[in-house]
């Protein structure tokens, strides 16, 4: 329900676990999905950017995953 309501969504993920990262294209795709369209307020947010040397995802691979999306990117 709190998709089918919302009016804009924060996806955040740990730099520090690349399973998280890899989660954000079903999470993205159910928002559309539920919001039927092709694109939507979405900003794609990078967490725990204070563990650099725990990084398992580059800042990189979130700039290109939210360029796919185009989404912001924080």
């Amino acid at each position: 329900l709190y998709m089918k309501e919302g009016v804009g969504f924060l996806v955040m993920y740990s730099i520090t676990s690349a399973s998280t990262f890899q989660n954000v294209p079903e999470i993205i795709e159910n928002i559309l999905r539920v919001k039927d369209c092709n694109t939507f307020p979405i900003v794609l947010v990078s967490n725990k950017v204070d563990l650099e040397e725990l990084r398992q995802v580059s800042k990189e691979d979130g700039i290109s995953l939210s360029k796919k999306y185009n989404t912001e990117f924080i």
